[in-house]
């Protein structure tokens, strides 16, 4: 009777509270506006809805006390217990609001968390301890603090992030809360069990108004407390039951929500770019991408609640071998659920990793060439070796073609080289209008100066496809290398008298960068083809 009489109290409390705070959000300005990107919405919205849920569930909670047996509210009651719940949560809603108005900066808001998380690890809410069903619980020792932590700010978060279509953040946590008052029930725990039905009932009585089309929001501070309340009955239910279990049937409950922010840490870092960037490429977003109205696409992400719901409720009474068939079946459903819905993500990441490996490859490669040339110019005798060594240089970049006009000690010396001088290709087309056609990639092409006390000699022109890819620095920081040795090589030859057999190959006077006065500069980059436009 008493769990009946609490989740009403909660559900009329949180039908008033929800008109109060949608009447009194406008007045104090706590209003979500569109902006025309992810909030689509014709007209500013209320959003205090965390101020309702957490005035009802506290509310029903002390009204209920008065109602039922001291025997059933002991546990609940017992101690500062509840004392700590309300001011970890009065925290959290407060920050909530914070951000609601001023728009926090994610590391504040997440320092924010982070204290509330600590101050109830202070008070009792930690997780010492992971059960074991090969032997003895294992203690976590010094990890309990940064694991606790960590729980608290992935249930808020989760909750946080999967709050941007009407009711879903709020059935969510509906569902949640009911399967964690079931699994209670199953172990006995009556303290998470009141609690767990009491937060169902104040978000029951705020759905109504939050269902599509929304006349008030949840806002950051009731996301964040319903992930900040859920967090605390999985810990509270820890200390009563099977440790990894009472802290599993939460996770996989909030099944939808921990895909979605994982979906999301990967998309944006496959991108990278911050966790905290928002997008409009979530889950419900997808459905909605593909069709679904509103309604549609909230009833199916509930249905896949009810799903999840029903698979921890099923490890939390099976044995082991049974456990192990449904996670099995579960990692299943989830592997069917990410090529769906998540091919984009698994897409990203993949290209991430690629070009990462990609990157490191032609790091090694370049620091590679770059070293050698430097341990052979010395031994160099004249233009032609210098320019044999630049040829096998850029061949080891893997340049698309190089070009050095040199005038020393009167001559003037003009050689070019392109990949396809070593192989049975056709010469390489560098018209700029003509390379558009060759790919979506463009030409990096740079001039390096050659310089023999202060005084422009010649110059070394590099050009390299980028193939689409960004170019990185490890190119550029060898062919510094390279230029580095090589104006010190040319100063020596200048120094030693006429170039010698490099005469032959005079270029006609006048040729590409054949002399000047200038002072030194640093290389000029010229984007040539696709990626002309900044």
């Amino acid at each position: 009777m008493i769990y009946a009489v609490t989740f009403a109290l909660a559900f009329g409390l949180g039908l008033v509270g929800t008109l109060g705070a949608r009447a009194a959000a406008p007045r104090l300005g706590i209003v979500d506006r569109p902006d025309g990107f992810r909030k689509l919405h014709a007209a500013p919205i209320p959003l205090l809805g965390g101020a309702a849920i957490f005035a009802a569930f506290f509310l029903a909670l002390l009204a209920a006390r008065h109602l039922g047996r001291a025997t059933l509210w002991t546990p609940v009651f017992r101690g500062d217990g509840l004392l700590t719940l309300l001011g970890g949560a009065a925290l959290v809603v407060l920050v909530g609001i914070w951000d609601d108005i001023r728009d926090l900066r994610p590391a504040v808001r997440v320092l924010f968390m982070t204290v509330a998380a600590a101050l109830m690890y202070a008070r009792g809410y930690s997780i010492a301890s992971i059960s074991n069903p090969f032997g003895p619980a294992i203690e976590l020792g010094a990890f309990a603090l940064p694991l606790t932590i960590f729980w608290f700010l992935g249930c808020m978060n989760a909750l946080n992030l999967i709050d941007g279509l009407d009711g879903l953040a709020g059935g969510v946590a509906l569902f949640t809360t009911a399967t964690i008052c079931l699994l209670a029930l199953m172990l006995g725990n009556t303290q998470s069990a009141l609690l767990a039905l009491a937060l169902a009932g104040a978000v029951a009585g705020f759905l109504p108004f939050n269902f599509p089309p929304a006349s008030i929001y949840l806002g950051s501070s009731g996301s964040l407390l319903l992930g900040f309340l859920i967090a605390c009955f999985g810990v509270s239910g820890s200390h009563k039951g099977a440790t990894a279990v009472a802290l599993l049937i939460p996770v996989i409950a909030l099944g939808l929500p921990v895909m979605d922010t994982s979906l999301a840490i990967l998309r944006r870092w496959a991108r990278a770019l911050p966790v905290s960037c928002s997008d409009r490429q979530h889950i419900h977003h997808k459905l909605l991408d593909m069709g679904l109205s509103h309604r549609t696409a909230l009833l199916v992400m509930y249905g896949g609640c009810i799903v999840l719901g029903l698979f921890a409720l099923a490890i939390a009474v099976s044995t082991h071998a049974q456990t192990g068939a449904l996670l099995v079946a579960l990692a299943a459903c989830v592997v069917l659920a990410v090529r769906i819905i998540g091919r984009h993500e698994v897409a990203l990441v993949k290209t991430r990793i690629v070009d990462a490996v990609h990157t490191r490859r032609e790091r090694r490669r370049c620091l590679t060439a770059s070293h050698v040339a430097a341990g052979r110019i010395a031994r160099t005798a004249d233009v032609d070796d210098l320019w044999q060594l630049v040829v096998d240089t850029a061949r080891a970049l893997q340049l698309d073609a190089a070009e050095m006009a040199l005038r020393l000690n009167g001559r003037r010396v003009h050689r070019s080289w392109t990949f396809g001088d070593d192989a049975d290709f056709e010469e390489a087309a560098w018209d700029a209008a003509e390379s558009a056609h060759h790919g979506p990639g463009a030409l990096w092409s740079a001039v390096y100066p050659l310089t023999v006390d202060g005084r422009a000699v010649g110059s070394l022109h590099a050009r390299k496809s980028t193939n689409g890819r960004a170019l990185g620095p490890s190119v550029p920081h060898a062919l510094d290398m390279l230029i580095a040795a090589l104006r010190a090589r040319v100063a020596e030859l200048h120094a030693a008298g006429p170039a010698g057999p490099s005469a032959g190959h005079a270029a006609p006077p006048g040729g590409p960068h054949a002399g000047g006065d200038a002072a030194p500069e640093p290389p000029v980059l010229q984007p040539v083809g696709d990626a002309v436009d900044s």
